[in-house]
């Protein structure tokens, strides 16, 4: 493993299995040279999966009182994952990490990494069954969201694969699928966000490699634009979880460095 840090980790805030000191004092352990923890922004439809107006402000407080506890022995950084639904308070947030969890429907929103026979309801009845046509709109929809927020981070790009190891629900190799993706990446490219290769379907046993897929990576290289790794961690023991295996795919698609967050500046490069 060449890297030691992750970005995108959560706590028991919101759905993750570990205190947010639990999750410092592991990095540590683990001789990260820094963390940042990255919970999940309130949002109303689906309040199980977001902080709410108490637990942001008590969440920024523990945070900011760990990094002077930790201070000397990790970096740690005060970030979010902002979904596109999401709503952030007025706090000294350090970074943003752009996600999409849901597709606006008829009937409000629906997610997209949910329940599997959620999901395989809501393309039956919504696409016809065509979940190329589910990640066309999936895909423009983030795509809109990160032109118009610009976060620091783009996160699990292709997160509608989560449950399609070996291909058990489409062809992610198909030329439309890889075209609307593509096609998000090239409206993108312009926002300055680092891409994320995302381990955290490896960690909850879904996938044996991370996303984004490898035409994914090697498009957003030709486009300039920059990687990141995290874990998406929500147990502390999975906090490195695939990181051998990402560093090895990035390398795969052409990179020969890689970003983190860093102990000085917000993020600095390594070589991979």
């Amino acid at each position: 493993m060449v890297t030691a840090s992750c970005h995108h980790a959560h706590t028991r805030f919101v759905d993750g299995h570990n205190t947010p000191e639990e999750m410092v004092q592991a990095a540590a352990d683990l001789g990260f040279v820094s963390l940042g923890l990255s919970e999940h922004a309130r949002q109303d439809f689906d309040p199980v999966y977001g902080l709410s107006q108490q637990g942001e402000k008590e969440y920024v407080e523990q945070v900011l009182a760990l990094k002077e506890k930790f201070a000397g022995r990790i970096a740690l950084h005060l970030g979010l994952e902002l979904d596109q639904q999401g709503r952030k308070g007025d706090y000294p947030y350090e970074y943003l990490i752009g996600a999409k969890h849901y597709l606006r429907l008829d009937q409000g929103w629906q997610a997209v990494d949910g329940a599997l026979d959620q999901v395989k309801d809501m393309v039956r009845q919504r696409f016809g069954g065509d979940w190329v046509a589910m990640a066309a709109q999936y895909f423009d929809e983030l795509a809109d969201f990160i032109c118009q927020t610009r976060p620091q981070v783009i996160g699990h790009f292709d997160l509608i694969s989560k449950f399609n190891e070996g291909s058990a629900l489409f062809d992610e190799s198909s030329p439309a699928y890889v075209k609307a993706g593509c096609q998000a990446l090239e409206r993108m490219a312009g926002s300055g966000a680092l891409l994320e290769v995302n381990t955290g379907a490896i960690g909850r046993g879904y996938r044996t490699q991370p996303y984004p897929a490898m035409p994914f990576l090697k498009r957003w290289r030709e486009l300039g634009g920059g990687v990141i790794l995290g874990s998406d961690c929500h147990d502390a023991s999975w906090l490195a979880v695939g990181y051998d295996l990402a560093e090895a795919r990035m390398r795969q698609a052409g990179y020969t460095s890689a970003w983190r967050l860093g102990r000085e500046a917000l993020f600095e490069p390594y070589a991979l």
